[in-house]
């Protein structure tokens, strides 16, 4: 239904370099710009990617179609990306 691509560094204990692609939410991949400036420079820490979860809703305006609803896809973006975060952030501890 939704997936996602992560590709940065969490070198010296910071995301850097982000990038951040979703697929399923739209009519083709859509980068997550506002998440990824989010992130960007500040430490990879819980309370970073919490709050660059937040920026999705501007980054997101998923579709419903028969695989879901609008709502759910956004939820599900969420938490993909927030897995993805924090499997980086455990690389950088």
């Amino acid at each position: 239904m939704v997936g996602v691509a992560v590709q940065g560094s969490t070198a010296g204990g910071k995301f850097s370099d982000m990038r951040v692609v979703f697929f399923g939410v739209g009519d083709r991949p859509q980068r997550a710009a506002q998440l990824e400036r989010a992130l960007d420079g500040r430490p990879a820490a819980a309370k970073t990617i919490e709050g660059g979860l937040g920026e999705l809703d501007a980054d997101l305006s998923p579709r419903a179609d028969f695989h879901g609803t609008a709502a759910t896809k956004r939820h599900l973006a969420k938490v993909l990306a927030g897995r993805v975060l924090k499997t980086m952030q455990g690389v950088a501890a």
